[in-house]
């Protein structure tokens, strides 16, 4: 089911942005084992992820950003 337009771009519009996340202390260890080119590939690959389940309506509350530093740890395992 997809949501309205509306709530659609308040949800877009409330996720960080690359660097906010890449700026996260909880990603540091991450940044210095896998370096920073590798975890940009993947913090954009859980926001683009997020923003197509954002307009697809399975996602349709706001997340965080520990919840998607989250994402992001899962992504590495």
């Amino acid at each position: 089911m997809k949501t309205d337009t509306n709530a659609s771009r308040q949800l877009l519009r409330s996720l960080p942005s690359v660097e906010k996340l890449l700026s996260d202390p909880s990603l540091a260890s991450l940044l210095e084992r896998y370096g920073r080119g590798y975890i940009t590939d993947i913090v954009r690959s859980v926001l683009d992820t997020l923003r197509q389940d954002i307009l697809n309506g399975t996602v349709s509350t706001r997340l965080d950003q520990s919840a998607i530093v989250l994402r992001v740890n899962q992504h590495l395992t």
